[in-house]
């Protein structure tokens, strides 16, 4: 379970926390006020809240939260409301979440640490939208280059460490070592968060996100279930999209240039991967008078130099798209140190157990309120095929010129 989630208890302690969340039981939640380097400069005063999860992009979490200013003193330096603190740039807030747990004391779960992106006000009521600490890393940076041998892990540390001070990890040190430089830059596409994702996700195949409680956290995609969340609460809400279906990836990679004498060979990396025709969104299944029908994706990414980098790519673009997905719904009793993409499972209406995927999530801060979760069911089989990869590869060879002297000399010869 470890590198799953956050990391409160294990064994019976954990068993026990959860049954305690599950049934009657008495909490609170305080919301802290940190400077940038996590530091406690204050606390604020909470009406009302909600956490919410999802699994789409490198911000998986967002906050609002409701604050009292009924004197209407509140100014966007955020001095009234956050107990003489300034709310802007060089601030955090940090939800706890506290319940004591008969034979083990008080427990308590972190499920939101982030910076603050707008403010508004209503009356005496202020509102905070926040996102979690990968938005302080989704900007350009200073430059910074990992080269080629590094260690894979390492590396996603130094760009996060020195390109925005980060420094809590839950990062396993791995032997795999890079296999081409990676920088970041000024630019938005050259972000820190951005290129130690694609670290992370080119070079050892794992997840890279900031798990609820701030630890930038280095994970194998979940496969086992890591808590029970119980009954449903009620019954469940279904929606579907189907203008997302994919049927053929194709992924080209960088062009890579090589001189040698006069002779300059640039190769690049490309790989395709379509659905077989037993699938029900295949080209073939889905022709009309008999002409197949693409539905492609088609990607350039200059961080992938190798054919096997591209082909894990659109392997894993055509395993996402395939299908038509139906996303239901269920509520279900508050649970606070989940991330996206947590394996989870409830009790049906029906009294069976179903096993999700978290791919989206709502948590309710105030009392009473249930927890929404969603996740995705394939409602189409994926029939995919392997993907077919090669390098393109030119070859350009430059002409030597005679200088002027060896020109002049030569005709002089022939006198």
């Amino acid at each position: 379970m470890a590198g799953l989630m956050q990391p409160l208890a294990a064994g019976a302690q954990l068993v026990a926390y959860h049954r305690r969340l599950r049934s009657s039981h008495d909490f609170d939640v305080f919301v802290d006020v940190l400077d940038l380097n996590e530091k406690v400069i204050g606390s604020a005063i909470m009406l009302d809240g909600q956490v919410n999860i999802t699994d789409d992009g490198l911000v998986r979490r967002t906050a609002s939260l409701s604050l009292s200013d009924p004197e209407g003193a509140f100014d966007f330096t955020g001095a009234a409301a956050w107990n003489g603190t300034s709310l802007w740039v060089d601030t955090l807030a940090r939800v706890r979440h506290v319940t004591n747990v008969p034979g083990y004391g008080e427990m308590t779960a972190v499920p939101f640490i982030g910076p603050p992106t707008s403010l508004s006000r209503s009356g005496g009521e202020v509102k905070v939208e926040l996102k979690d600490k990968a938005a302080l890393a989704m900007r350009g940076a200073r430059p910074l280059t990992v080269h080629k041998g590094m260690k894979a892990t390492d590396a996603i540390q130094k760009v996060m460490s020195y390109c925005t001070g980060e420094f809590r990890f839950r990062v396993p040190s791995l032997s795999r070592r890079l296999s081409r430089h990676y920088s970041v830059g000024l630019a938005d596409d050259a972000a820190p968060m951005v290129v130690a994702a694609r670290i992370a996700q080119a070079e050892l195949g794992m997840q890279l996100l900031y798990s609820c409680d701030g630890y930038l956290t280095l994970r194998p995609r979940p496969s086992q279930p890591v808590a029970h969340m119980g009954d449903v609460t009620d019954l469940a809400s279904s929606s579907a999209d189907f203008s997302t279906v994919v049927n053929y990836v194709k992924v080209t990679g960088k062009a890579v240039s090589k001189k040698k004498g006069n002779k300059t060979t640039t190769t690049q990396a490309i790989s395709t991967a379509q659905t077989k025709p037993s699938s029900e969104v295949s080209p073939e299944r889905i022709a009309r008078q008999g002409v197949p029908r693409l539905l492609p994706l088609v990607i350039t990414d200059d961080g992938y130099t190798t054919t096997a980098q591209t082909a894990r790519r659109a392997s894993a673009e055509l395993a996402g798209g395939a299908g038509v997905v139906a996303q239901p719904s269920v509520a279900v009793v508050p649970m606070f140190h989940l991330d996206a993409d947590d394996i989870v499972t409830v009790t049906g209406d029906q009294g069976d157990t179903i096993t999700v995927r978290l791919s989206t999530a709502s948590i309710p801060l105030g009392v009473g309120g249930d927890m929404a979760i969603g996740f995705r069911r394939w409602v189409s089989s994926k029939a995919l095929g392997k993907p077919r990869s090669h390098y393109t590869r030119s070859v350009k060879i430059a002409k030597h010129k005679k200088s002027a002297k060896t020109s002049k000399a030569t005709k002089g010869a022939h006198k």
